[in-house]
């Protein structure tokens, strides 16, 4: 399970939808708990709550991670590598065989029984809207 603690702006977007990835910088801390790691379950919490007090916590499946390179407050002015972390309840059931085949040919993007699982990039995300 990777635990992500988010501040409280962060966690209400998460919470209402309107934020789906979670960002860490690429760092020495962060490398080491992401690269070759898989995990079950990626768990956004306000803060550091108890682990009995479920309106801080938000759960999602674990769906990899990617490298991207973005400009965002938290991280400066200037543009900064980070990881981004999927946050997606549900799979996405699309069966568009265009789409199915460029994901499939993709090294990063997860496609299973005719279901896309994992998306690795925003050129990718940008085909299923």
């Amino acid at each position: 399970m990777l635990i992500l603690p988010v501040k409280r702006k962060w966690f209400d977007l998460i919470k209402s939808g309107d934020k789906d990835h979670e960002y860490r910088l690429i760092n020495e801390y962060w490398t080491k708990r992401l690269v070759g790691k898989t995990y079950s379950k990626v768990v956004i919490t306000l803060g550091y709550p108890r682990r009995c007090d479920t309106e801080k916590r938000i759960e999602f499946p674990y769906r990899g991670m990617t490298e991207v390179l973005i400009t965002c407050e938290e991280f400066g002015e200037k543009p900064v590598w980070v990881y981004q972390i999927p946050l997606i309840k549900h799979r996405v059931g699309l069966r568009h065989s265009d789409i199915l085949r460029e994901l499939n040919e993709c090294p990063g993007c997860i496609v299973e029984s005719g279901f896309i699982e994992y998306v690795c990039c925003e050129e990718h995300w940008r085909l299923l809207e």
